[in-house]
């Protein structure tokens, strides 16, 4: 058997709960999700409907691994589908639904491409 990482201070300022390390109590765990759904709004209110749906499983379909992972020659499954050049309305060079608009990535990939569009 395998040890086991200690448990921590729930993560809500003030509780003294202990909780896995780095999250939050039951309690406030409830209590997080419901304020993320408040504030980021429901997952159709994001965009992500139908088109997306079918979308996300046809470029999963087509990477099912990560196509940065492979590029330096990790397997590793992809979770995302995402958009290569971002969707923006309000702009006309944005991204389209195009499958070759899209590609399949693990969610360390995706969040270090992520962070790097949001530094430029």
């Amino acid at each position: 058997m395998s040890p086991t990482r200690p448990k921590s201070v729930c993560r809500r300022p003030g509780c003294p709960t202990l909780a896995e390390t780095g999250d939050y109590c039951g309690t406030h765990r409830k209590g997080k999700e419901a304020d993320d759904r408040e504030h980021r709004g429901t997952s159709s209110q994001r965009g992500y409907d139908a088109r997306h749906r079918k979308w996300r499983l046809a470029v999963l379909a087509r990477d099912p691994l990560c196509v940065r992972c492979l590029e330096t020659g990790r397997v590793t499954p992809s979770k995302i589908a995402d958009h290569i050049v971002p969707l923006d309305p309000n702009d006309p060079e944005s991204g389209d639904w195009s499958l070759d608009n899209g590609m399949g990535l693990c969610q360390p990939c995706h969040n270090r491409k992520t962070n790097l569009e949001k530094m430029r």
